[in-house]
């Protein structure tokens, strides 16, 4: 028997060594790991090739990332091929990790010498998605034929996506010995191949959700000491779209919510940018930032709104949202931070999963590209009387001594 066809046939007696999840799938994506890397089975695998939109400039998937690394088993050596490694920022929790480019020998070293292999997590299957993303289906497929372990870790997946690719993705999935999702729209898509299977599929929190958010002074020292809590303050998110005029609707939209907010006692806005990059293949030429500047240019009022981003550390960016007092968002990850510091959020909605997590968290949205005033008008009301009563609150506080 040739050397190959041994690691094979050991990686195949290997992999069925270990024993099926549950019925109903995991808990959360810790005990998805902990299956995985050998916590719950006994055995240890030593290292996890982890494989997604990192190093693109966008703070909600490397939200993600910073959220896996908290989770993984002490000892993991976690080895990340990013885009670009030097966007990736620090990870921390995770000692010893290594970040190489994924289009590099060292990135096909990480992804040939791990235990464990996981794709994930974030939206990465969908319209638009980049050509690499296309091939990752067929690269895990050929690792899982020799006897690797290929696993789904948070992710989204969508039927918007090309049909090849998403029959290869859900062959893929159908192989796999254990896949986590972050919505049901995603789960249900990748069983479209198995309709039978149950056990290892499951729906799971982002993982940005439990990370913790920046203090205030840690956003003080990356964005100003002039940086502090304001109830007062709303956190605007946009994303481009691919369709301009869904982007001319966004940001006429956005404008005069601002608009309207600022013109109470006290309130302020700001324009957080979570993505140095556009979507959908828009690269640097329409971005989170072009849609700010277009705002405040239309409000009028270009000293008074602040730009925050892009490139932030996912807790500074959750620090921002947490330290302020409502957040409309397109990004998705304005809305995961928002509701998991218990902020209040409004969503901007043109695409499925952003649709899915606002209805998911009860919080209203407005649909391009026809946004209703009418309907954020309220919700502003309620947020700007939140926000006086914390600072009526706070100044008692301060009074009483």
């Amino acid at each position: 028997m040739s050397g190959n066809s041994r690691s094979v046939k050991q990686g195949l007696l290997r992999r069925r060594k270990r024993p099926a999840p549950e019925v109903g799938g995991f808990a959360d994506l810790g005990s998805q790991l902990n299956y995985v890397l050998g916590i719950d089975t006994g055995r240890r695998a030593k290292s996890l090739a982890i494989v997604g939109n990192y190093g693109n400039g966008n703070t909600g998937d490397e939200a993600i990332l910073a959220g896996i690394a908290e989770l993984l088993p002490t000892g993991t050596r976690l080895r990340v091929l990013a885009k670009d490694a030097s966007l990736v920022p620090p990870i921390e929790l995770a000692d010893g990790a290594v970040v190489v480019n994924r289009q590099s020998k060292q990135g096909i070293k990480a992804l040939l010498g791990s235990d464990v292999v996981a794709i994930g997590g974030g939206g990465m299957f969908g319209s638009g998605m980049p050509r690499l993303l296309h091939a990752l289906p067929v690269v895990g497929l050929l690792l899982s034929y020799a006897g690797r372990d290929v696993i789904f870790v948070v992710i989204g997946a969508y039927p918007d996506m090309p049909g090849t690719s998403a029959r290869l993705l859900q062959s893929l999935v159908s192989r796999s010995p254990a896949v986590t999702v972050r919505d049901p729209i995603t789960a249900e898509f990748l069983q479209r191949r198995d309709a039978r299977r149950r056990n290892g599929l499951s729906v799971v929190a982002d993982p940005a959700v439990a990370l913790s958010p920046a203090t205030p002074e840690a956003i003080a020292r990356e964005l100003g000491d002039d940086w502090q809590v304001d109830r007062l303050r709303l956190v605007v998110s946009l994303k481009p779209s691919p369709r301009p005029s869904d982007n001319e609707a966004q940001v006429v939209w956005a404008a005069e919510v601002i608009r309207e907010w600022t013109s109470r006692p006290g309130a302020t806005a700001c324009l957080l940018s979570l993505s140095s990059q556009g979507d959908f293949g828009l690269g640097d030429s329409v971005t989170d930032a072009t849609l700010a500047g277009q705002v405040r240019q239309l409000c009028g009022l270009d000293s008074e709104i602040r730009l925050v981003g892009p490139n932030l550390s996912p807790r500074v960016a959750k620090g921002v949202i947490a330290s302020s007092g409502g957040v409309v968002g397109a990004r998705l990850h304005a809305l995961i931070f928002a509701h998991a510091v218990d902020v209040p959020a409004f969503g901007i909605i043109f695409e499925v999963k952003t649709r899915q997590y606002a209805s998911e968290i009860d919080a209203e949205f407005c649909e391009l590209p026809h946004p209703d005033f009418a309907g954020i008008s309220e919700w502003l009301d309620q947020v700007y009387r939140a926000g006086s009563l914390s600072w009526e609150v706070r100044a008692e506080e301060i009074a009483g001594g």
